[in-house]
């Protein structure tokens, strides 16, 4: 008897899920594990310190650049 709830049971669980969606989620899911080692695996072979210095001296050396270039067209027109 005991078999007979569990066959009904399963067969009530079974006509209330819809397969594709449930493939979609798997699918969304795994893409997400995907994309989270991938930024995991780039984010510890990144060091910040050393980014956020090389960014600094490339601003200043184009805020030097567009310093000079604007003195020096500056005294040109003189």
């Amino acid at each position: 008897m005991k078999k007979n709830v569990g066959k009904g049971q399963n067969a009530e669980f079974a006509s209330e899920t819809n397969v594709q969606e449930v493939r979609e989620q798997n699918r969304q899911s795994q893409l997400g594990k995907s994309q989270k080692s991938q930024q995991a695996e780039f984010a510890s072979e990144t060091d910040v310190a050393e980014v956020r210095e090389q960014n600094r001296q490339a601003e200043m050396k184009k805020q030097q650049a567009s310093g000079s270039r604007a003195n020096g067209s500056f005294n040109q027109t003189k």
